[in-house]
């Protein structure tokens, strides 16, 4: 069995699969890592972190596991080519190698988790798919947090959207839609990208509330993905193990 793990920022989650089916999931919040324990034996643990080295040292302490059959996930140019300098985050350039293998025209990732990241993949003319760039906003939690963190009068009661902007709910929650959906289209526009030939993807745990708000432009043509970093990770595990 093969455990996947995507260590975020906030929040941990994992899948375990056997004979290419996933049978056991489940996630925790970071500050929980000690009640994380795995029963199931385990032959492979792939993981994807942007966390810390002593947060992944105790990730690692809690699998009963040797360390030689546990994999961090390292970025490829073979993989998946890119010119972005060396910051890029691994969870980026997974959730991006998975659609990379799944998409013939030019396509975005959008991953609306702890930050929300708009990431193109560009379709290669005569050589594989390649990633080109990306941009980082504050994810919901982060961008409500932050208006309630630092005014007096903001204080979000109601997470709900609203058919009017008559409130303060629903003038952060309007004002939050806006914002993103803003962002993608001019996202879109700064590449020049054709929306009649560009497949839209979109992940993260308020990736559903975007494609729901009226101000998402694909919301009948896009493809949404339940954890884009765990769809990479088995990708990357593929290809790693070809590689050899």
């Amino acid at each position: 069995m093969i455990l996947y793990i995507d260590a975020g920022n906030t929040q941990t989650k994992w899948i375990i699969s056997n004979n290419n089916q996933d049978i056991k999931s489940g996630n925790f919040n970071n500050s929980d890592i000690n009640d994380f324990v795995i029963k199931e034996q385990l032959d492979e643990v792939f993981i994807s972190s942007v966390n810390s080295t002593q947060f992944n040292q105790q990730l690692v302490s809690q699998l009963s596991v040797p360390t030689e059959v546990i994999f961090f996930a390292q970025k490829n140019q073979k993989f998946l080519p890119y010119s972005y300098s060396e910051d890029l985050g691994i969870d980026r350039w997974l959730g991006c190698l998975f659609v990379s293998k799944k998409v013939v025209e030019n396509a975005i990732l959008i991953d609306a988790g702890t930050a929300i990241t708009i990431d193109f993949i560009k379709k290669g003319e005569h050589s594989p798919n390649f990633y080109e760039a990306g941009v980082i906003l504050p994810g919901m939690h982060m961008f409500f947090n932050s208006l309630q963190r630092n005014t007096k009068k903001i204080s979000l009661s109601s997470s709900e959207i609203s058919d009017q902007i008559n409130d303060t709910d629903s003038a952060v929650m309007h004002g939050f839609f806006m914002a993103v959906n803003g962002a993608i289209y001019k996202f879109i526009q700064f590449y020049e990208l054709d929306k009649n030939n560009l497949m839209v993807f979109i992940s993260g745990g308020d990736g559903l509330s975007i494609t729901r708000s009226r101000y998402f432009d694909f919301s009948q043509s896009h493809t949404f993905i339940q954890n884009s970093v765990i769809n990479g990770l088995k990708i990357y595990r593929e290809l790693t193990f070809s590689d050899k």
